[in-house]
């Protein structure tokens, strides 16, 4: 589950994602990990993000991809893609 933003995510935003994505988890039976990409520094987010299961790629995070991916790194880009995720990426959970 995907939600895109020009702007900081409040932490209204954050927990409808949240909300949504295990209301539709729960009704398939498939885990969707919410996930909110940003084109601003969302640094003051992700802590509430975080405790919430809340994925936030900021401008940061895309920066940091598009770098390793222009530089053939990809390797290195999956696997800081994976680690912004967490366990969850991992345990599907």
């Amino acid at each position: 589950m995907v939600d895109c933003t020009t702007s900081v995510p409040t932490n209204d935003a954050i927990d409808k994602i949240r909300n949504t994505a295990n209301q539709i988890n729960l009704k398939i039976g498939s885990t969707f990990i919410p996930t909110i990409f940003s084109s601003v520094d969302c640094t003051s987010s992700i802590e509430h993000a975080k405790d919430t299961g809340v994925v936030i790629i900021d401008r940061n995070d895309i920066e940091e991809l598009l770098k390793l991916i222009s530089q053939g790194q990809i390797d290195l880009a999956k696997k800081h893609l994976l680690n912004l995720f967490g366990p969850q990426a991992h345990s599907g959970k």
